[in-house]
């Protein structure tokens, strides 16, 4: 009877270190992954900061654009505003 119950404890012991060896290497993978993301968010993030820098900048470049296009179509062909009604000088 001794010898039953040793080899069922020991039986017992081998599949719960089994069990907790597969549940320590699942936490070891999930603690992986969760760094591997960590990183992967921060980059993500810097990216998006720097694309926004790059929309900001290009916004106000494109509004610059627009304010000289107006200026100059206000001004007309011979730099004046009333320029676009005088006829050519040969006439």
């Amino acid at each position: 009877m001794e010898n039953e119950s040793y080899c069922e404890a020991a039986s017992s012991d081998v599949a719960s270190l089994a069990r907790f060896d597969a549940l320590n290497q699942r936490v070891i993978s999930l603690e992986e992954k969760l760094c591997f993301q960590d990183e992967l968010l921060e980059v993500l993030n810097q990216q998006l900061s720097q694309q926004q820098i790059t929309i900001l900048s290009l916004e106000l470049r494109v509004q610059q654009l627009q304010d000289s296009v107006r200026t100059l179509s206000s001004a007309g062909p011979s730099g004046s505003a009333s320029g676009a009604n005088e006829p050519p000088p040969h006439y």
